[in-house]
């Protein structure tokens, strides 16, 4: 069974943000994919914070202003920001019609670039493929 783990600071309601609430709909469709989902505010389970290596260290680099942080099996893919969509549907190795989306084709992606031409999220202007502090 695959695992997509989210830390963050759950300050926002998801009411207030039509993009958490179409983010919640997808961790639905994900449960009900059989893949486990796990959410930690970090207000409400500061200890899960500290027991992941990962997430303990980013949060000491970092800080919470740069939440969540998103795992997959265990390894961080993005921080800073909520995953879109295509971003599960890559991760999570999941037919895009799971999630609504029709634009399957065989490289995976529908911009026509690669993963290893995506900047990595935090702003350090490396691939998100290479990025060290991630891929200890």
């Amino acid at each position: 069974m695959r695992k997509l783990s989210i830390y963050e600071s759950l300050r926002t309601c998801f009411a207030d943000d039509p993009a958490l609430e179409d983010l919640a709909k997808s961790l639905d469709v994900l449960r009900d994919q059989n893949i486990k989902v796990e959410r930690f505010d970090i207000e409400a389970a500061p200890e899960a914070f500290e027991r992941n290596e990962y997430v303990s260290r980013y949060l000491k680099t970092f800080g919470e202003e740069r939440l969540p942080l998103v795992l997959v099996d265990g390894f961080p893919v993005i921080a800073g920001h909520y995953p879109e969509d295509s971003e599960l549907i890559d991760w999570l190795e999941l037919p895009p019609e799971v999630l609504g989306y029709e634009w399957a084709d065989e490289g995976g992606r529908d911009d026509g670039a690669s993963d290893a031409d995506v900047p990595c999220p935090c702003g350090c202007g490396k691939p998100k493929s290479k990025h060290g502090f991630f891929w200890m």
